[in-house]
C-alpha cells in the first residue's frame, strides 16, 4: 500500500477542495494519506471539505507547526524532508 503526503500548508480556498478531491482519488486506489498543513484543530468545523476524511483511519493530519522550530506554516526543504521521514510516506504532492 502507498502512503501520500498532501502538503498544503495553508487551507483557505481551494487547498482544501483540492485535498479532499486528490485524497479522495488516492484513497480510491488503496493508498493511505498524512495531510500536513498549518492548521489542525476543529477541521470538520473549519474546513467542511475535509470533514469526510477527518475520520478515516486511512488518513492522518499532522500539524506543520509542529513540524518546525519556529512554528510557522510553510516549512523549510529539510523540515519537509524530517515529516516525510517520520511519516514513512512514498510520494508528496503540493497542494498550493
Amino acid at each position: 500500500m502507498r502512503k501520500v503526503l498532501l502538503y498544503a500548508p495553508v487551507l483557505d480556498g481551494h487547498p482544501q477542495v483540492y485535498c479532499r478531491v486528490i485524497g479522495d482519488i488516492l484513497l480510491e486506489q488503496g493508498a493511505e494519506l498524512v495531510i500536513g498543513t498549518g492548521e489542525t484543530n476543529d477541521l470538520a468545523k473549519k474546513w467542511p471539505d475535509l470533514s469526510a476524511l477527518a475520520d478515516r483511519d486511512d488518513v492522518k493530519f499532522v500539524s506543520t507547526k509542529k513540524c518546525s522550530n519556529v512554528h510557522r506554516e510553510h516549512l523549510t526543504a529539510e523540515e519537509l524532508r524530517q515529516l516525510q521521514i517520520e511519516s514513512n510516506v512514498d510520494s508528496t504532492l503540493f497542494i498550493e
